[in-house]
């Protein structure tokens, strides 16, 4: 399992002690130039790692301990953002893309049940 999760031995996976050092979104160390976003629980991520987490994967609660997130904890200018009106295109983009497989396999099957 570890080696799935990006680290490569038992002892380089961080244990339930709180690392602030280390986002456990993308498990790269913060630097001085990015944005921190702590949440209640008091786990550090990057506030792009947690808008992703939050909007994109439709997650309410921490990725590491589970505890739900206060969507009024975080900034709202990281919320409103340019990314946020590609949202409802790229929801309705996999629509589509699930609906023209759906068709495709009822094509098929109807092609190979009467001929």
């Amino acid at each position: 399992m570890a080696i799935n999760t990006g680290f490569y031995s038992k002892e380089g996976v961080p244990g339930r002690t709180n690392n602030n050092s280390l986002c456990m979104i993308c498990t790269k160390v913060f630097d001085n130039t990015e944005t921190i976003h702590t949440l209640v629980c008091s786990h550090s991520f990057h506030e792009v790692c947690i808008k992703g987490w939050c909007m994109i994967a439709k997650k309410g609660f921490c990725p590491y301990c589970k505890k739900g997130v206060d969507m009024n904890s975080i900034p709202t200018e990281v919320w409103y953002k340019t990314e946020v009106w590609f949202y409802p295109m790229i929801n309705m983009l996999k629509n589509i893309i699930i609906f023209c497989m759906f068709m495709c396999c009822i094509i098929m099957y109807n092609y190979y049940t009467f001929n």
